[in-house]
Order: C-alpha cells, then sequence, then structure tokens
C-alpha cells in the first residue's frame, strides 16, 4: 500500500495547487468547494494506488528485495502531470502577483512563490 500513499500525496500537491491559484484570483466560492472536497483527494490517491497495484504487481527478486514485474508507467505518467500541471499553477500566480503589486510586494511575493515548487 505504500504506493498509493504517494498518489495519496501526489492529489494532495494538485489540491495544494489549485487552492493557491484560487487564493489569487480570489475565488472564494472555489475555496468552499475545495474545502468540502479535501476528502476527493484522499479516495483519488486510494484509488490510483489500487489501479496501479494491479498495472505494475511486484515480485520479489532472490535477495527479497520487492522490484515491480513490469514499469510503473502509470507513476510516471501522474508524477509528469502533476509536475507540469501545479508548474503552470505557481507559474500563474507568480504572474498575477505581479499585476498591481508595489515593489516591496513584490519582492516578498517573489520569495515565497521560490518556494512553492519544494512542495512538490
Amino acid at each position: 500500500w505504500g504506493r498509493a500513499f504517494r498518489f495519496v500525496s501526489i492529489c494532495q500537491e494538485i489540491h495544494i495547487a489549485v487552492l493557491v491559484l484560487h487564493e489569487a484570483f480570489r475565488w472564494t466560492g472555489g475555496l468552499r468547494w475545495l474545502r468540502r472536497c479535501l476528502w476527493l483527494v484522499w479516495v483519488a490517491g486510494m484509488g490510483l494506488g489500487a489501479v496501479d497495484m494491479v498495472l505494475s504487481p511486484v515480485e520479489f527478486d532472490r535477495l527479497a528485495r520487492c522490484r515491480p514485474r513490469t514499469g510503473d508507467p502509470l507513476t510516471v505518467v501522474v508524477l509528469f502531470g502533476c509536475l507540469v500541471g501545479c508548474a503552470g499553477v505557481y507559474g500563474v500566480v507568480i504572474f498575477r502577483s505581479f499585476d498591481h503589486a508595489p515593489r516591496s510586494v513584490q519582492r516578498h511575493t517573489l520569495r515565497l512563490a521560490a518556494f512553492l515548487p519544494i512542495n512538490f
């Protein structure tokens, strides 16, 4: 089940990115919806983990190491999609924050935005 928690983590990162986007554009209705749907992050992550376990079963080699029988395509696709989506959202948020902000706020926002990709 360790892979399921990997997908839960990826789904949480996507949820955080969407939340940051809603905050940047001040879409308050979307924030209430996101708060109510937080449990879906866990359901989606566990569901993706279950699908991944079916698509990429594991076996033990001679040294008792757990290895997938095939590659791990679902993880690669979901992780790459998360990377592209979150980077795009964080880029939009950075440009949005520079729209009408004074210079001191821009510097502060840029410092904060520099740490957003570290979440990923």
